[in-house]
């Protein structure tokens, strides 16, 4: 929005000094955003996973846990390997997420439990440098875009929605992990 304003003060000028400048409209640009994100409770969380469980896929419910347990981008939950994990530190190390910053995330005693499982079950060949959710070609992670699409259809089936009846974004689980630890900070 500022940038549209001095686009648009900049034609202004132009114009005044004879050149044959097109002004913006005024009021072009929506300064502030007025999206509200959903917030998802516990007893649709866990409405959500129960779906994820009842699939033939072993990865969703493990994806879903750690994006409400940890608060993570689907991307940095799609891109983890085995070894961003430690059971023992009980943390989750994310290299190169968002503007490329690093960050160790905390994970509960239940999820490292749940991972562990997880990953003894699903990964017990493979090393630190596998994937924690491999994709169908080998040396490769499922893609995020993918994962939200297929996680998106658990959300209609859990009847998981937003104000205009369409599944929720799996970015609004990161907004509800914020709400979630500002709300037990509160308490």
């Amino acid at each position: 929005a500022a940038r549209y304003i001095v686009l648009r003060q900049l034609c202004i000028y132009l114009r005044r000094k004879g050149a044959d400048a097109w002004i913006p409209p005024a009021g072009g640009v929506r300064s502030r955003s007025q999206f509200v994100p959903r917030i998802v409770t516990e007893e649709e969380m866990a409405r959500i996973v129960a779906v994820a469980e009842r699939g033939t896929r072993p990865w969703p419910p493990m994806a879903l846990r750690i994006l409400w347990c940890t608060g993570m981008r689907i991307g940095e939950a799609a891109a983890r390997g085995v070894g961003d994990f430690s059971a023992e530190r009980r943390s989750l190390y994310i290299e190169h997420a968002k503007h490329d910053r690093s960050r160790i995330i905390p994970v509960s005693a239940s999820l490292a439990r749940e991972m562990s499982r997880y990953i003894g079950t699903h990964a017990p060949a493979s090393g630190p440098d596998s994937w924690l959710f491999p994709g169908k070609r080998a040396g490769t992670h499922h893609n995020k875009v993918a994962m939200g699409n297929h996680l998106r259809s658990i959300y209609r089936e859990a009847e998981v929605l937003d104000a205009s009846g369409r599944p929720i974004r799996t970015h609004d689980i990161r907004h509800s992990f914020a709400v979630k630890a500002l709300s037990n900070m509160a308490e």
